[in-house]
């Protein structure tokens, strides 16, 4: 277990069942999520039955009702724009999506003001698992990929697509069409870098988007953020691939991409066969 890092994740049923991912499928995903040998605080749906998940020593469970997180004061006019848009991206058609994506940023700060500034922390969404070939228990922390990190108080992984418009300044006008621009799956921030991500995206909300009837996820909102200048943020790399700072960082495989990945997949069919 590596202490000197906290993790921190959540699991809402926000009714994605009725487009193919029921909750029971992401519990799957979490519980192997947190093999990862980090500590976890995990924000839990009271729906969601605490037995149903499988801690390791150290992690912590905490149930919160969705309506507590700041973001799900947006709801209302969220909906109103939802309905407006012809979108067929979740960010739109669920618009608890985005909330609770959204919300990921006030979940880190409540753990920062516990930990305190200078912690070393991880956002590490729920499903991330699913992206690993590798048990995420083998995971080894990376002195060096840590170090990479030491002058930064937020660090995220923009596309090469994402970067390219940034660099450019066209960020303002995708707002509202939920382009992937900068990765959300897993993140890494100080303590005072969550509270500081926390305080701009609720500026950016509520003194840009919603007053001109905008909205979209927290990947389109890192990309502004960082657009307008974010002072700490630090670019690990470029990368179309998920899931690259904890990959990184512990030294983990992910799923390969293409011929590659279907081949993969094929002898991992053929040894549960087998088996």
């Amino acid at each position: 277990m590596f202490d000197n890092i906290i993790a921190v994740t959540a699991l809402y049923d926000i009714g994605r069942g009725g487009v193919g991912r029921p909750i029971e499928q992401y519990i799957g995903w979490l519980n192997a999520t947190l093999r990862l040998p980090v500590r976890f605080t995990v924000f839990l749906d009271p729906s969601i039955e605490l037995g149903q998940i499988h801690p390791k020593p150290g992690d912590r469970l905490v149930q919160v009702p969705i309506v507590e997180w700041y973001p799900m004061r947006w709801e209302e006019q969220v909906d109103r724009i939802g309905i407006s848009l012809d979108s067929q991206d979740l960010t739109f058609t669920l618009p608890r999506y985005a909330l609770l994506v959204m919300s990921k940023f006030d979940m880190l700060k409540r753990v920062a003001v516990e930990e305190g500034d200078s912690a070393k922390m991880l956002w590490v969404d729920a499903g991330l698992s699913r992206f690993f070939r590798q048990d995420m228990a083998d995971g080894l922390l990376s002195r060096k990929w840590l170090e990479k990190f030491r002058d930064a108080s937020f660090a995220a992984s923009p596309t090469p697509w994402g970067l390219k418009q940034i660099r450019k300044g066209r960020v303002e006008g995708l707002v509202g069409t939920s382009p992937r621009l900068v990765t959300g799956g897993d993140l890494y921030m100080t303590g005072a870098g969550a509270v500081h991500a926390a305080q701009l995206l609720h500026e950016l909300v509520e003194q840009r988007w919603l007053p001109n009837n905008k909205w979209d996820n927290e990947q389109v909102a890192m990309g502004q953020l960082l657009a307008d200048g974010w002072p700490g943020f630090k670019s690990t790399k470029a990368t179309r691939e998920f899931a690259s700072i904890v990959a990184d960082l512990f030294s983990l495989r992910t799923h390969r991409r293409g011929i590659a990945g279907q081949v993969d997949h094929w002898f991992e069919k053929l040894s549960k066969t087998r088996a």
